[in-house]
């Protein structure tokens, strides 16, 4: 954990005694991911990389790393194998908002086929891999944009399974690693929360919008939020919102403050 991030942790400890925890059986399942040890560039704190408590402005609260490790790089959205195994789904759809910002005209956030439109414009403005992971550092470092996961860590499926049993399988890993992190996720929401200048919290998917609501129940004052179906989310649910960057971006500029510069990339 970098050490400016230590404080904000100080006295809360993952839920290892999690009763749900005590169902999932090592046979069953791989070790979880991310790491402790930096792996190619993954690891488990990677969201503290670049950024300080101080800096931040924006929160990003997603639900949990990619399913297949390789993608899972510690860092919410951020895909580790776009250029090995294609991007993901939900990557995809930042950019497509992202790209929406600057070019409304092309309306590219509305359905899937969006991501179409702008491929090639992603793909010539972030080459590969290492252009990928410098977008999210840019993000971090200069425009003060913390993307989190509400759990930190995910561990898959070993064996042969029908898609029935494999998804009920991933189902309780994901109900365990939740339950883990979540006092973890609840301090860090609550201790950004009570900054004089809070950041503005933006909840992908139920998980997230949960763990905001338990952490600010009992503050003085609840700072500004958008709540958005996760980019996972199945039926469109996703298009069918308005852009969640522009609308973060609306709400800091009611707020007065800088809008987040979500593309291009800056170099």
């Amino acid at each position: 954990m970098p050490r400016a991030w230590r404080p904000v942790f100080a006295g809360v400890d993952p839920q290892i005694e999690s009763p749900l925890l005590a169902r999932v059986q090592d046979g069953e399942f791989s070790p979880s991911y991310p790491s402790l040890v930096q792996e190619g560039g993954r690891h488990l704190f990677r969201a503290f990389s670049r950024i300080s408590p101080a800096r931040t402005r924006v929160v990003v609260i997603g639900q949990d790393p990619y399913p297949e490790h390789e993608r899972a790089t510690g860092r919410a959205f951020e895909d580790g194998a776009a250029y090995t195994r294609g991007f993901a789904d939900s990557i995809r759809k930042l950019f497509q908002s992202a790209v929406a910002i600057v070019e409304p005209d092309l309306q590219v956030d509305q359905n899937a086929a969006g991501w179409n439109l702008i491929r090639q414009q992603v793909r010539e403005r972030l080459p590969n891999q290492r252009a990928i992971a410098g977008y999210f550092d840019t993000l971090a470092a200069e425009q003060g944009v913390l993307f989190l996961n509400a759990a930190w860590t995910f561990t898959d499926v070993r064996g042969d399974h029908d898609a029935r049993a494999r998804e009920r399988l991933r189902g309780r890993v994901q109900r365990a690693h939740q339950a883990l992190w979540r006092p973890v996720t609840l301090r860090l929401i609550e201790r950004l929360a009570l900054r004089r200048r809070p950041p503005v919290f933006l909840l992908f998917g139920g998980e997230a919008q949960s763990s905001f609501r338990a952490a600010t129940r009992n503050l003085p004052a609840v700072p500004s939020s958008i709540c958005c179906a996760h980019p996972g989310a199945r039926q469109g649910a996703y298009y069918a919102e308005e852009n969640p960057l522009a609308r973060t971006n609306n709400v800091l500029a009611q707020l007065d403050r800088a809008r987040v510069v979500w593309w291009p990339p800056l170099e």
